[in-house]
């Protein structure tokens, strides 16, 4: 009797278990709150969301080894005007990217700047201004 109680508690623990590692679905993978700006490794809005930011006037680094130079789509769902540098000081960035307020690019290869270059993968830092 008592292995049967036993095997029963660890069918239980591991139903649980289950329950709390279950992936999130894709829509809120890919989901961005009103009123944030969102940043995602992948293009579609997929892989890690790095960059989850509250509307607030400043200039953000993009922290840590996961999302330097790794970005891939965005959505500004702010009243800001969001700019994108390639440098984790904006001063010493190379190049800039500017995104309007209440624009989504789900590729950042097609945000060029006036030069051609384009934004995929060569994001560190940005800023957000006018909110």
């Amino acid at each position: 009797m008592p292995r049967t109680v036993f095997t029963l508690g660890v069918a239980g623990a591991l139903a649980v278990g289950g329950a709390l590692f279950t992936a999130p679905t894709a829509d809120a993978a890919s989901s961005c709150p009103d009123k944030h700006v969102c940043m995602w490794e992948d293009s579609g809005y997929t892989g890690s969301r790095y960059v989850k930011q509250k509307a607030a006037n400043g200039t953000y680094d993009i922290d840590g080894f996961n999302g330097d130079n790794e970005i891939s789509s965005l959505k500004n769902r702010t009243s800001c005007t969001l700019t994108l540098y390639s440098a984790d000081d904006p001063k010493a960035s190379a190049f800039k990217w500017t995104v309007a307020p209440g624009k989504s690019i789900s590729n950042l290869k097609n945000l060029k700047d006036s030069k051609g270059n384009h934004a995929n993968d060569g994001v560190q830092s940005y800023k957000l201004s006018g909110c």
